[in-house]
């Protein structure tokens, strides 16, 4: 598992564990229905650092579950802003960021002309090729 320390940084080398998918989808759909319960009369400065927190408490709770069900700390922040290895407030203002790009996606995605387009392909697929 160390082999990312071992190759040479133009490499680009990492891995990954498939528990990340749910990891952080969860924290993005809960951002997705805070904001949409009203939360985007807010301005960006309140956003921000509350969907950076929503992220961390995610990552707190399922990274300690996840160590219980498997046994392992499939990830460890070692910093001095950790909480319980699990997260880190070092890491806070990415998910500030990471917060508000889900934010952006979600309302890219609820564009009236774009649900339109998506429906109508839905609603009409095109024919199977012969």
């Amino acid at each position: 598992l160390d082999g990312p320390w071992h190759t040479p940084l133009k490499v680009l080398f990492g891995q990954s564990s498939l528990w990340m998918i749910p990891v952080y989808a969860l924290p993005s759909l809960t951002i997705e229905q805070v904001y949409r319960r009203g939360f985007f009369k807010r301005p960006w400065w309140v956003r921000a650092p509350i969907y950076g927190l929503i992220i961390m408490a995610f990552e707190l709770t399922t990274g300690l579950a996840l160590k219980a069900i498997t046994g392992y700390a499939i990830w460890e922040y070692l910093d001095a802003g950790n909480v319980m290895n699990m997260t880190s407030f070092y890491i806070w203002p990415i998910w500030m960021v990471a917060g508000l790009t889900i934010e952006r996606i979600y309302r890219e995605l609820m564009d009236p002309e774009l649900r339109a387009a998506l429906q109508h392909e839905l609603d009409h697929p095109p024919a199977p090729p012969l």
